[in-house]
């Protein structure tokens, strides 16, 4: 039986709540971290992380997914949210991971879903990370966000009350100000190892064209983008979400074991 525990680990004074997927028998063995979206959490629609946790279990890998700062039962405040706190935080997790399991440190992979996939970038150029995977994951933030409303608009009616409100959320000003100065497609050309790049044809809320600029931008000639025909950002039906997972993990499955 799949051991799975509860994780709490610190970052900058708070919290951070998570899940480790441990897989049987005994011997260090290769690890994934599970990096979430923007307003996500652990467990992702329809608990797309949570089978793709288990799934790598299954086939010898320990894994760790948890929830930000902010987001799911972590400490702090979504609108006190930065991007740069959450690379934090996934550096954070990940110091944890190789001291806390039977995780080998030199055969470690990143999987960052959304703009987790920025998150993702980051982290694979500042850590010693050996696989990557970028689920329907932004290249341009500042671009995505703008399909909402002109930059300076937003910008304005933060800085003005503090927040933006965002289906049921608050997205803080020091969020917003940081958005021109993310460049996770320039962070990724210092990251070294392989990568797949997983997109749905249907996305309407991360264009496909990021995980092409993300293929173009990685160093490694081990790269792949996958396309998914039709399917949405979060791969939103079961068909999609096999194919996600067992292309992720056959993948990961090469490049680790």
């Amino acid at each position: 039986m799949l051991v799975e525990r509860p994780v709490v680990f610190e970052n900058e004074g708070e919290q951070l709540i998570g899940i480790v997927h441990e897989p049987e028998g005994i011997g260090v063995k290769p690890g994934v971290i599970l990096l979430h979206g923007f307003a996500g959490n652990r467990i992702e629609p329809h608990r797309l992380f949570v089978k793709m946790a288990r799934s790598l279990a299954k086939t010898g890998f320990y894994v760790f997914r948890f929830d930000f700062r902010g987001s799911g039962d972590s400490q702090g405040e979504f609108v006190d949210m930065t991007i740069s706190g959450e690379i934090s935080d996934a550096l954070a997790g990940l110091n944890w991971f190789k001291e806390n399991t039977g995780v080998d440190p030199e055969r470690i992979g990143v999987l960052g879903l959304s703009m987790g996939g920025c998150v993702a970038a980051y982290t694979a150029a500042r850590a010693n990370i050996k696989a990557l995977v970028l689920w329907s994951a932004v290249a341009l933030p500042l671009q995505v966000f703008e399909k909402n409303a002109p930059y300076q608009l937003m910008i304005n009616q933060a800085k003005k009350q503090g927040y933006l409100e965002w289906n049921g959320w608050r997205i803080g000003f020091p969020f917003l100000e940081e958005l021109p100065s993310l460049n996770p497609l320039e962070m990724i050309k210092e990251y070294t190892g392989p990568g797949l790049c997983i997109h749905g044809s249907g996305d309407q809320v991360v264009p496909i064209e990021h995980s092409h600029l993300y293929y173009r931008y990685l160093s490694s000639p081990d790269k792949e983008v996958y396309i998914i025909e039709e399917a949405d950002h979060t791969f939103n039906k079961f068909e999609w979400e096999q194919e996600v997972i067992q292309k992720t993990v056959a993948w990961l499955e090469n490049k680790l074991k």
